[in-house]
């Protein structure tokens, strides 16, 4: 088995040559994640993540850890806890579209919730915009 995988914003390309298993998928997953995550820092000029400061920093990696995402597309459906912990599972016999498909559906769940979380740390409820201020 033979997985080709490229990144182009938030699209992922898959070439498969071969067979294809949930381990060979989950490898892929945390292999990309992390060439993305040390190139996403390497443009902040970083080499990891810095510690947070702050007990809003502190409560958003907490909870970003905790974070589940799903992707699905025909055949192969990927679940990710804190794009740490990835797990596949292929029902039949997947095509590199189907993977591309779940790839980029988890992408897409993941930043959704991301961005929720973010609102919910850093912009409390009366904070936001359009909320009556004069109620606690």
């Amino acid at each position: 088995m033979n997985v080709e995988a490229t990144v182009s914003g938030d699209r992922v390309r898959v070439t498969l040559r071969g067979p294809v298993d949930e381990r060979d998928l989950e490898r892929l997953g945390r292999s990309l994640w992390a060439r993305r995550t040390r190139a996403f820092l390497g443009r902040a000029g970083l080499e990891r993540e810095p510690r947070p400061a702050g007990w809003r920093a502190e409560e958003y990696v907490r909870r970003r850890a905790g974070i589940v995402a799903c992707g699905q597309s025909g055949s192969v459906h990927i679940q990710v806890r804190g794009m740490r912990t990835w797990r596949v599972a292929i029902t039949g016999r997947p095509t590199a579209r189907d993977i591309e498909e779940a790839a980029d559906a988890l992408i897409r769940d993941q930043q959704v919730k991301i961005r929720a979380l973010k609102r919910t740390i850093w912009q409390p409820p009366r904070d936001r915009p359009g909320q009556d201020r004069s109620q606690p």
